[in-house]
């Protein structure tokens, strides 16, 4: 199992979980029917997988991206850390 179908199964089960609340809030007394949430959810399965598998891509780019840009700054003279003179 890859980290993209873990993170899509984890968002199902939480939008589940949700729907079950809020169903039970709204109607106490009505057993909640999860099998028409579950329908939904798997319809658009393959477009939360390419949405979960482009969002982590954006991000590891941004955060390569950062990093670089954090040693490219670092190698500035202004930025360096100047070395304090001990007082003793």
């Amino acid at each position: 199992m890859d980290l993209t179908t873990l993170t899509v199964d984890f968002f199902e089960k939480v939008q589940l979980a949700v729907f079950a609340g809020l169903m039970s809030v709204m109607e106490p007394q009505a057993p909640v029917g999860l099998e028409m949430m579950q329908k939904e959810l798997d319809a658009v399965r393959k477009q939360s997988e390419a949405n979960v598998e482009q969002m982590m891509k954006v991000s590891l780019a941004y955060a390569i991206r950062i990093s670089r840009r954090r040693k490219w700054i670092s190698t500035l003279p202004s930025c360096r850390r100047r070395k304090r003179k001990s007082s003793t």
